[in-house]
Parts: C-alpha cells; sequence; structure tokens
C-alpha cells in the first residue's frame, strides 16, 4: 500500500512523458501527452503550460497563446506559465 501512496499519479506521469518529448522535440506527441493529462486534473494549469510549449515548438503560435491564457484562467499566478505568456507577447 506504501508503494502505491507513493507512485506519482498518472496526471504527473504524463507531465514526465510530455516534458522528455519536449526535450526530444517530438513537439506533436508532447501536446499529446499533455492533453491526456489536462483531462485528469480539476485545474490542470502545469499540464496546459507545458502544453502551450509544445504548441509553440510545432508552429502554432496563436494556438499555443489559447492554450496558456486557459491556464492562467485556472490559475492567474502560476509563474511558469506568466512568464511564458509575457514572453509570446515580446
Amino acid at each position: 500500500i506504501l508503494a502505491q501512496l507513493l507512485a506519482p499519479s498518472k496526471y504527473m506521469r504524463l507531465l514526465e512523458l510530455g516534458k522528455l518529448l519536449l526535450v526530444q522535440q517530438k513537439f506533436q506527441e508532447a501536446s499529446r501527452a499533455f492533453s491526456s493529462a489536462v483531462k485528469l486534473h480539476p485545474k490542470p494549469v502545469q499540464a496546459l503550460c507545458l502544453k502551450a510549449m509544445a504548441e509553440l515548438g510545432n508552429g502554432q503560435p496563436e494556438v499555443s497563446m489559447r492554450t496558456i491564457s486557459e491556464g492562467l484562467s485556472v490559475n492567474g499566478l502560476h509563474f511558469e506559465s506568466l512568464v511564458f505568456y509575457t514572453d509570446q507577447l515580446t
């Protein structure tokens, strides 16, 4: 039972998979992993932030801005999302 309690959630495993795919510049696959994670969390701000990064890497800046805006609507104080959003405006 302790091992189950300490194991990362499916949400966290999908975030880690997506991050690995981002590093490998597999942006479309990363975006899919983050999209799956979004469905698993009531306030998926981290997944939305990372999904926006994958979308930008995939050459979709407008889609990326919509996604990061959605994340900020969930949590307007999420630092990583705020930095990403501000960087995209400049």
